[in-house]
């Protein structure tokens, strides 16, 4: 009884092993894997994703064992050999065949000849070997797949503890919370978007990517795009920080470098205190849990189950983007721009109840088409931080302010489309008579993707009760090390350093750009 019954214990274990590592693999490592470094990036807290990725890891576990224990002879054995072989290719091809895989901003995916031959022959390599081993070595075959198969998930969750240890520290204190906030989700409502004052407004319009070629290219091309824009003098020689929109944000708003956070949130308070202030901004950059504190536009909404299911979907479809071989990965290719994009109505209808309006879209042209002709009045001064995606792709709105399909509009043309987009919004405020009472800054985070390092945003500036017609030059060697300063000025506190309007325009410097943890001279490459 005994010799039969070792067997038999073996066999189910073996089973457990290679069925968990199955559901694991795919339905949850990966898909935490892929957020742990990314959840700057991603609008779900772990919480509920942790829990729905759980739910499907244990379905899928059960289903596959079922299976297992189901079947018999020949078919159990066929099914055991073709469920290692498929887990373990795509354990190879998430984990060591996944590179250059493209940004996800719906644009087709792109197959390579060299990379898709690699996939299939590595795909067909792991599935033979798996039926060679089975056929070879059939009674030694359960005992070695159920220890490879534990091995390779004390390998994984290994690999996420270490994940978890160097990418937790990049984060904020403020991020975390968002991370971990429970079963909410942050948002930025459109939340007196049109409100301004009689008296006093301070209006920032940051357009992302949007460098200053651009705005060059798209004033010699269209100069009718920038008839409203009286009173500006335009920076030429400006010098940006970094690269990425959360770091630049992060810098500009309240000084911090890579990696430290919102640590002195002046700005935000002086805002908040001295103005009527709101944020409107991308969800992760300032995160809400900065703002929160300060803009009644922002704040969190708790998500239902099935909210965190469609959220988490989408996610795991990136796991499975991964993990696929290479000639299947064009069906799991999307725009993951907006996580939550499928919840959007849901979502829209508590922001409703919550804020008495929708979510903020930065899109330049949902941004345009919210424009109103009349805007709403307060005797408040107004203070207003404006994010639109400017130049990003996806450059889905052609010159001519419609959405495009298929390929990206140009930087060049997007440029120009960003141009008259605010030469409306300009033209909007001096029909309501809020012009000549605001400061505004319109201005960009970092320069173009793949351009001089995206080191030379553009940067235009507005003072009060300015009578001069136009668009004057200044060719002040400006860094973006004077724009916090210059934010916390503007919001009415001490600004603790030189602003932009305190360097000349003969002053002799050298600036620096932060490129990968390091700072280089604006003259420098960064290292290839």
């Amino acid at each position: 009884m005994e010799t039969k019954e070792k067997p038999l214990k073996q066999g189910i274990a073996s089973y457990i092993m290679l069925c968990l590592f199955t559901a694991w693999n795919v339905c949850f490592f990966m898909p935490m894997d892929i957020y742990i470094p990314n959840a700057d990036d991603i609008e779900i807290p772990i919480k509920p994703l942790a829990a729905c990725l759980g739910i499907v890891t244990l379905a899928v576990f059960a289903v596959t064992l079922a299976v297992c224990l189901l079947t018999k002879g020949k078919a159990n054995r066929i099914f055991r050999a073709a469920l290692f072989g498929v887990s373990i290719a795509f354990y190879i091809q998430g984990n060591f065949l996944a590179v250059n895989m493209g940004e996800f901003n719906g644009e087709k995916y792109a197959l390579s000849f060299w990379k898709t031959a690699l996939s299939i022959i590595v795909w067909l390599v792991v599935l033979t070997a798996a039926f060679v081993l089975l056929w070879k070595l059939p009674e030694e075959f359960d005992g070695l797949v159920g220890r490879i198969a534990a091995a390779l998930i004390v390998v994984q969750f290994a690999a996420l503890g270490i994940s978890a240890y160097n990418n937790i520290p990049k984060y904020s204190a403020d991020k975390l919370v968002s991370i971990m906030n429970g079963e909410s989700i942050s948002y930025c409502s459109a939340k007196d978007l049109n409100l301004y004052s009689k008296n006093k407004n301070v209006i920032i319009i940051l357009a992302d990517e949007y460098e200053s070629y651009l705005f060059d290219s798209a004033l010699k091309e269209a100069p009718e795009t920038v008839s409203e824009f009286d009173g500006f003098t335009y920076y030429t020689n400006t010098v940006g920080k970094y690269a990425l929109t959360d770091q630049s944000m992060a810098y500009i708003t309240s000084g911090s470098t890579i990696g430290k956070g919102y640590t002195d949130l002046t700005f935000f308070k002086a805002s908040a205190e001295n103005f009527k202030a709101n944020f409107y901004s991308a969800f992760y950059a300032p995160p809400v849990a900065v703002l929160d504190d300060f803009y009644d536009n922002a704040g969190f909404v708790r998500l239902s189950f099935g909210e965190s299911m469609l959220y988490s979907k989408n996610i795991f479809r990136l796991a499975l983007f991964r993990c696929m071989p290479e000639p299947l990965k064009p069906l799991f290719w999307f725009d993951a721009q907006n996580m939550g994009g499928d919840i959007a109505e849901s979502l829209e209808r508590k922001l409703q109840n919550a804020t008495g309006a929708g979510s903020y879209d930065p899109d330049i042209l949902a941004f345009y088409n919210t424009l109103p002709r009349e805007l709403d009045e307060t005797d408040e001064d107004v203070f207003k931080f404006i994010y639109i995606l400017g130049v990003h792709a996806p450059r889905n709105v052609t010159k001519d302010l419609t959405r495009s399909v298929g390929d990206m509009v140009s930087p060049e043309d997007s440029a120009i489309a960003v141009n008259k987009i605010i030469n409306e919004y300009l033209k909007i405020l001096k029909e309501n008579g809020v012009y000549d009472n605001s400061e505004i800054i319109f201005m960009a985070d970092h320069g173009l993707s793949g351009h001089y390092n995206k080191r030379y945003p553009l940067l235009m500036y507005k003072p009060a009760n300015q009578t001069e017609t136009g668009i004057k030059i200044s060719k002040a060697p400006i860094s973006y090390d004077e724009m916090f300063p210059t934010f916390k000025m503007l919001a009415g506190a001490e600004p603790g350093g030189r602003t932009i309007f305190d360097i000349a325009e003969d002053e002799q410097r050298v600036r620096f750009f932060g490129v990968d943890n390091l700072e280089i001279t604006e003259t420098e490459k960064p290292k290839e």
